[in-house]
């Protein structure tokens, strides 16, 4: 593995680790185009579940007291269900197809989130069926959020509770994530050794954008992030045609 797609896993998962900090979610979003791009779309989801877990952790650890726990418990269970599915598709699809879908699960979440657009109605069970999409997403093409923050959103929750909920179920999608790909041969190691960079980039762009994250509303950063979700998804799509 060359020096310069080392260079871009660190600043692809320090620059998604910092956004996630500031609007509460946006980790995956952009740090797969960018991963797929360099290391396939196979070891990216793994690379970013390694990334997302070590820049997660400390982060929900501190906002636990936070997160909504019975939704959280509700996500969960879905996802449990989902992530196997996901695992199935990310091993029989090939690479082209999945940058593809990546790059427009990405400007999909963009357009749903730029227009303002909300669901009507917060239910359990409909709790249940955003996590069953978000481990599916989730271990298929390495983007889990979509559905649980378009859930969270229907609910109104307040912006550090959501980040708390938010944070707390990637952690624990990611420790599911890993041993699923391990164990069904997926991924291989070929590639971790790009984990040894991921993991301090997602520490320090974690770290870096913490304090801001208090002291700003979420609405200041979030048409930057916007934009950056944007040009992540434009170099996926570029890459795959």
């Amino acid at each position: 593995m060359g020096v310069w797609v080392l260079v871009g896993v660190a600043g692809a998962v320090g620059l998604a680790a910092g956004a996630q900090q500031l609007v509460g979610f946006g980790f995956a979003l952009m740090a797969m185009p960018l991963l797929s791009v360099l290391v396939g779309p196979q070891d990216a989801v793994a690379l970013a579940a390694i990334a997302s877990l070590a820049g997660g952790t400390s982060m929900a650890w501190r906002l636990r007291h936070l997160a909504a726990r019975p939704v959280l418990r509700r996500l969960v269970a879905g996802a449990a269900l989902g992530l196997p599915l996901g695992v199935l598709a990310l091993g029989h699809v090939p690479d082209a197809p999945l940058r593809i879908a990546v790059a427009l699960a990405v400007l999909a979440m963009v357009a749903i989130l730029a227009v303002g657009w909300r669901m009507r109605e917060e239910r359990p069970r409909t709790e249940l069926a955003a996590g069953f999409v978000s481990g599916v997403m989730g271990t298929a093409i390495g983007i889990s959020g979509p559905p649980v923050v378009l859930v969270l959103q229907a609910a109104r929750m307040e912006q550090h509770r959501f980040r708390a909920t938010t944070v707390t179920f990637f952690v624990v999608c990611d420790l599911a994530t890993l041993p699923l790909l391990l164990g069904t041969g997926v991924v291989g190691l070929e590639r971790w050794p790009a984990a040894v960079v991921a993991v301090p980039a997602a520490l320090v762009g974690n770290r870096a954008c913490e304090g801001l994250a208090h002291r700003v509303r979420t609405e200041q950063f979030r048409p930057l992030v916007l934009a950056l979700l944007v040009l992540a998804a434009g170099v996926a799509l570029a890459s795959a045609v």
